[in-house]
């Protein structure tokens, strides 16, 4: 990539475990809420699983950008888990970039991104920055399906991002069910997830 006449190389990464500790501590406790944040040791699990991965983006070694991903039982489809530009690099287009690095990246047919629906904001403010969150997903191909998905209390429009198959040869209903049972017990998720048509 070029920038005003200096060529940029930013490198992709794929962390494990211990490698993404550090990741956790020093900047996804700062970039969401405690009551977004899965436990560390709810992490690991899924990654000794073989059901999380971690990518990261990087200049000279330098964190710019994060995403965690959430794995079907077949690996094929993807859950995009957290995704994050650092507070430093944040509005200098590194997010659309590295959206683009991963469809180059990973083998899978697509990614579901969960996606807070505007129209459930409490606040003004709220409601436009959920806006501009799902249209960043939309410039970047992401496809706003017919399913709400409800986790928590939290109202998500569901999207799906093609990487390899279209939305219409994904059941995107079946596996945000399917990656949710991975990371709860069953009682759970039928008393706090539910997928609905709206």
């Amino acid at each position: 990539m070029k920038v005003e006449g200096v060529i940029v190389d930013y490198e992709i990464k794929e962390l494990n475990y211990e490698a993404f500790i550090p990741i956790y501590n020093n900047f996804m406790i700062n970039d969401f809420p405690d009551d977004e944040l899965r436990s560390l040791h709810s992490i690991k699990r899924m990654f000794r699983d073989g059901r999380y991965s971690v990518l990261v983006m990087v200049e000279d070694d330098v964190l710019l950008a994060y995403a965690n991903f959430i794995t079907d039982e077949d690996g094929r489809v993807a859950l995009l888990d957290y995704y994050a530009v650092t507070q430093a690099r944040r509005g200098q287009g590194i997010g659309t970039l590295f959206l683009q690095k991963i469809r180059e990246t990973l083998d899978v047919d697509g990614l579901l991104i969960e996606s807070e629906r505007p129209d459930k904001a409490e606040t003004e403010e709220d409601r436009i920055t959920r806006t501009k969150r799902i249209g960043f997903y939309e410039q970047n191909d992401s496809i706003i399906t017919e399913y709400t998905w409800e986790a928590y209390g939290v109202i998500y429009n569901l999207l799906y991002l093609p990487i390899g198959k279209d939305v219409d040869n994904v059941d995107v209903g079946y596996k945000i069910k399917e990656m949710y049972g991975f990371t709860l017990p069953k009682s759970l998720l039928e008393k706090y997830t539910k997928l609905y048509i709206e």
